[in-house]
């Protein structure tokens, strides 16, 4: 069995995050067997030369149009590969937390059958019609399907329903920071379904936990905590950052009132 971890990343982004991660990549003990390839969204004459310089020179990179965000270069990653089995799917700004961040992946995929989409952390556990009436179902930047603009929650649903995508009866996905799965899966779903704009973006993010549930496969966190455990990202750690803020104003709080 041939693992991969395949990176997007976007050429007008600052080389700096993908360069840490190349190094946690080197570092930091896999606990498997793998190999790279760095799926460039746009020109990669900049990041070429950036991986000379800093040593990655080595690190395979397949260059392609500026389209379909992190979803559309997961999906030519994974379709360029076509002697590799499992796939971890990185953003470039991703942060390895731990040794074995792969070997925990493949332990947990291959523990049960019924697995098809890993991650690290489950979102939305709720009803989509709660959603909607929720106050996340706003206008948002750029959430617009076919030109056409939406609230966040009925783009996503609609997004879902034109390609024809069961929502299911709950809106729970993976957050598509990072993701693992293997090539019968993704042969089965027929990959990624990518999206034109951001709202469509996001929507495709949803869509391939979903696509992956109609199968009939569950979507999972690798660790039941939901906590990002062996693979983190700046979205996260700034909200982590933020909840840790409230609970020690909260616990000195409570300490002053006892």
């Amino acid at each position: 069995m041939k693992n991969a971890i395949v990176i997007s990343y976007w050429s007008s982004s600052p080389p700096s995050n993908l360069i840490n991660l190349l190094g946690q990549i080197r570092s930091i003990k896999a606990g498997a067997a793998f190999d790279i390839l760095l799926v460039c969204n746009g020109d990669s004459s900049n990041i070429k030369s950036v991986l000379i310089q800093e040593g990655f020179s080595s690190t395979p990179l397949l260059e392609r149009p500026n389209t379909g965000y992190n979803i559309g270069a997961w999906d030519a990653g994974w379709r360029e590969l076509t002697d590799h089995d499992n796939f971890l799917f990185l953003q470039d700004d991703c942060l390895i937390l731990r040794k074995n961040w792969l070997k925990g992946y493949l332990d947990k995929f291959c523990s049960n059958s019924s697995i098809g989409l890993l991650g690290e952390s489950l979102n939305w556990s709720v009803t989509w019609e709660s959603l909607e009436k929720s106050n996340y179902n706003n206008f948002h930047r750029d959430h617009t399907l076919d030109g056409v603009k939406m609230r966040r929650i009925d783009l996503y649903r609609a997004f879902l329903k034109k390609n024809a995508i069961p929502e299911g009866s709950r809106a729970d996905h993976l957050q598509s920071l990072i993701l693992f799965t293997e090539r019968p899966i993704l042969n089965k779903i027929g990959g990624f379904c990518a999206g034109n704009s951001y709202g469509e973006a996001i929507a495709s993010e949803i869509a391939i936990s979903k696509k992956v549930q109609a199968a009939g496969y569950i979507t999972e966190p690798v660790k039941p905590q939901n906590c990002f455990y062996y693979i983190s990202h700046p979205q996260w750690e700034k909200r982590k950052r933020k909840l840790d803020r409230i609970i020690l104003k909260l616990e000195s709080w409570l300490d002053f009132s006892i």
